[in-house]
């Protein structure tokens, strides 16, 4: 008796290599503001190389991860779908509530913030936006501010972004008029406290206080606690809190 003849098996494309939806990938970081040095950052190929060299096979899942954050996407986007033409769009991680462009919502989030000041990093969580990202919209934002009448005009730091007015609008003394009426007390944390003795200790006594944790400064500075001069190592008081024990309040160039 013959012996059945076992045929190949089909290919189940259950298991077929999965791969990456180059063509999706490289629109995403266009529509979001990223260069192709940001690309090639985020991805650690060479952008010109992207369809040869990322793969899921050579990408962790934490870079995975950082590449559908700053493509203001999910991960599943960036695999291929055998349904879905590479050229098909997918929707976003969160679909977007306005049609306003970047430079109009970092305008708003600016407004929003306390003192019209927010640090970069809290503008990438807040936003979901790569640094790359913010660091376009802010640039566009500053143009189109000074390219139009109005008292706004944006200030761009290493650290922060800050909405100020064109100068010389106001006078010295309606600008510190204003500060003082607008200015509302809020209790200080025990941490607060104690660290404000102590600079003010060192103000008027000395020695040097301890360091500041880098974490703590920016809120210090943002509480109007330390000048914005101030430093992990060096404290000084902001003008306020001398004005409001009746110490002497050296001259300042903090804008605000």
């Amino acid at each position: 008796m013959k012996k059945p003849t076992r045929t190949p098996e089909e290919p189940d494309d259950a298991f077929s290599t999965p791969s990456f939806r180059h063509a999706y990938i490289r629109r995403r970081a266009r529509d979001v503001g990223l260069t192709s040095t940001d690309l090639q950052n985020i991805t650690g190929v060479p952008t010109a190389r992207l369809e040869q060299l990322l793969t899921p096979a050579a990408t962790s899942a934490a870079r995975l991860l950082h590449l559908a954050k700053a493509l203001d996407t999910t991960p599943q986007n960036l695999f291929a779908d055998p349904d879905t033409p590479d050229g098909a769009p997918y929707p976003l991680a969160e679909p977007p509530t306005t049609k306003a462009d970047d430079p109009t919502i970092l305008h708003a989030a600016l407004l929003t913030g306390t003192g019209h000041r927010l640090l970069r990093t809290t503008v990438n969580d807040v936003l979901l936006w790569h640094p790359g990202r913010t660091e376009h919209a802010a640039i566009d934002l500053g143009k189109r501010l000074r390219s139009k009448p109005g008292p706004h005009r944006l200030l761009r730091t290493k650290e922060h972004l800050q909405l100020t007015s064109v100068p010389n609008l106001l006078t010295p003394h309606q600008t510190t008029s204003l500060i003082r009426h607008n200015h509302r007390p809020t209790a200080l944390s025990p941490q607060e406290a104690a660290h404000l003795l102590s600079v003010l200790h060192h103000h008027l006594h000395g020695p040097h206080p301890g360091p500041t944790p880098a974490e703590d400064l920016p809120a210090h500075i943002e509480r109007r606690l330390l000048d914005p001069t101030s430093n992990t190592q060096h404290h000084t008081p902001h003008p306020d809190v001398l004005y409001a024990l009746d110490l002497p309040v050296a001259e300042t160039t903090d804008p605000r």
